[in-house]
């Protein structure tokens, strides 16, 4: 399944802050991709969990674990979002 534009876009952001050893706050994905609200942003991390791109922390205001950030930095990139 590819990932539409948004959710790559999300991606990009988390694998940003995750070069950098940081795990994003919904609200800096929200900003960095120009949604208008959290709940937005976690829709997309909940779809991209799903798919097997991030890998959640249980509960907490950061949403991946160090374990997390390696597997999303070792992830190839998505192919091209869907239209």
């Amino acid at each position: 399944m590819s990932l539409t534009s948004r959710q790559a876009a999300v991606l990009q952001v988390i694998r940003y802050f995750s070069k950098r050893n940081y795990s994003p706050r919904l609200t800096e994905i929200r900003d960095a991709v120009g949604l208008r609200d959290v709940r937005s942003v976690e829709l997309h991390i909940k779809t991209l969990e799903r798919l097997g791109y991030l890998h959640p922390e249980p509960k907490g205001l950061r949403r991946l674990t160090e374990q997390g950030l390696a597997l999303v930095r070792a992830l190839p990139e998505p192919l091209k979002p869907a239209a």
